[in-house]
């Protein structure tokens, strides 16, 4: 018999616990972990830089304030004159 003329059987939609519809539903949750991976890698990333700015700021007298929300400058000692 030709192989040609053996039908394959239609293929039927298994449901599967969780899953979406069609197989662009992988690639979907794939994009949407690779979104929040980057999302969280980013967010480190300005957080360590504002903390390094901070500390090097606080090395040149200069720090913030949370509880006012506002920047506080070390005042330097007036110098005596002779």
């Amino acid at each position: 018999m030709p192989h040609f003329l053996i039908s394959r059987p239609e293929h039927r939609s298994v449901y599967r616990f969780g899953s979406t519809q069609g197989k662009s539903g992988g690639a979907r949750v794939a994009l949407i972990r690779v979104h929040g991976y980057l999302k969280n890698m980013i967010e480190a990333i300005a957080n360590s830089k504002v903390k390094r700015m901070q500390r090097e700021l606080e090395l040149r007298g200069i720090r913030y304030d949370r509880a006012s929300d506002s920047w506080i400058t070390r005042h330097s000692q007036p110098t005596e004159r002779s």
